[in-house]
């Protein structure tokens, strides 16, 4: 005699910790997690922190933000009290589609949903979170958002751009004048890791740190004002070094609903395979593709309200200076002291163009000598431990 036993398959069927990814290969990603990578997104994403966020219910949502307040007047008794208008705008903020895809071995098929996404989560926050930046940020090619809408795009409509100095306590005291100027309440700075040697070298006429004690790592605020650090690869160091804002005048907003699709038969044509340049393809390397996609929209409200601290160099015909070594001397009993003072002038260019954001050669570096280098990681600002090998020394100064 055979049982049948009653199984509510409905029930079943909407949990994600029982249901497996190769039973449900499209959808939305489970509520749990996908409010998991709408939060971390928002603490990844370096314009999701600063800028200020709207709801969004819908893809295009219309809006109204005070441009101008009203004004106030002296009056006698009886007298008739003007009247005068606010200014209200209205702006429109659109969002777009954002897609990553992401090849996954075979075998996570067998994982639940919610494992899955456990695991899979970072990949997803930091995909997202990369390519928001970098089309909010500068406006990148490939970007949705409307022209001249990005951060960058409005520093140079309005020409709030201070090239880097010798003094970047006053850089910055006139990068932040700049938006104060036109009323503006600049409330953060945003720059990258690479830019952080700058912040913590600064010295004053003692030789004090400036923004930070010496024992510190990353500079944490500067003249008052919090410093968020971006991902390198969001940022376009041939533009700007730092940025700040009001960044109230900056707004984005996040649709809830994450959706998932997975391929296990899909050629990608955007990566190839490994020594040659045949397409990847799922079905050979026994794999499947998770594509998974959200809505993000971005817009910024007014040109003064941003400005940047730009490399020395930029849109200028200043020459940079470049590194070069004179060859050794053939006298070997004074080769090393011919040698440490034909390298003094790369070891002044070389802290010139770190100090202006500009690269330097590895191969002009590894002709200086141990002491030279740690010269250079010394007015950087940059810590070696004290058995630091020469090729440490290096890997420090490029970092």
């Amino acid at each position: 005699m055979t049982v049948l036993l009653k199984l509510n398959l409905q029930q079943f069927k909407a949990d994600p910790d029982n249901v497996l990814l190769q039973d449900a290969v499209t959808g939305q990603v489970p509520f749990t997690q996908g409010e998991l990578i709408l939060t971390q997104f928002m603490q990844q994403s370096t314009i999701a922190q600063l800028a200020q966020h709207e709801e969004m219910t819908a893809p295009v949502k219309t809006f109204t933000y005070l441009a101008e307040g009203p004004g106030a007047y002296w009056v006698s008794e009886t007298e008739r009290i003007q009247t005068s208008k606010a200014k209200w705008l209205t702006a429109r903020m659109e969002a777009h589609k954002v897609g990553v895809i992401i090849p996954v071995s075979k075998e996570f098929l067998r994982y639940t949903l919610t494992n899955f996404f456990n695991m899979i989560r970072p990949a997803i926050v930091g995909a997202f979170a990369l390519k928001v930046d970098q089309s909010s940020l500068f406006g990148a090619s490939d970007s949705p958002f409307v022209t001249g809408t990005s951060v960058w795009e409005r520093i140079q409509a309005s020409g709030n751009a201070v090239p880097l100095s010798d003094d970047l306590y006053n850089d910055l005291n006139r990068a932040i004048g700049l938006i104060e100027a036109v009323d503006g309440n600049p409330n953060g700075l945003t720059t990258t890791r690479r830019f952080n040697q700058n912040l913590r070298g600064a010295r004053d006429t003692t030789n004090k740190p400036i923004f930070n004690d010496a024992r510190q790592g990353a500079t944490a605020e500067a003249l008052g004002l919090p410093i968020g650090y971006a991902n390198a690869e969001s940022w376009d160091f041939a533009k700007a070094l730092l940025m700040t804002a009001d960044w109230s005048y900056a707004r984005y907003g996040v649709l809830q609903d994450i959706e998932y699709d997975i391929s296990t038969d899909a050629t990608l044509t955007t990566i190839t395979d490994d020594g040659d340049d045949s397409l990847y393809n799922l079905f050979e390397r026994d794999m499947f593709a998770l594509r998974a996609t959200m809505h993000v929209g971005f817009m910024t409200l007014k040109d003064g309200a941003f400005a940047a601290i730009t490399p020395a160099s930029a849109g200028t015909t200043e020459t940079i200076k470049t590194l070069s070594v004179t060859p050794k001397q053939p006298d070997k009993e004074q080769e090393g002291k011919e040698q440490e003072g034909n390298t003094d002038g790369v070891v002044e260019a070389v802290i010139s163009n770190l100090q202006n954001g500009v690269a330097v050669d590895e191969d002009d570096l590894k002709e200086l000598t141990n002491d030279q280098l740690k010269f250079i990681c010394d007015t950087l600002s940059v810590e070696y431990a004290a058995k630091a090998t020469k090729a440490d020394l290096i890997s420090l100064i490029l970092g």
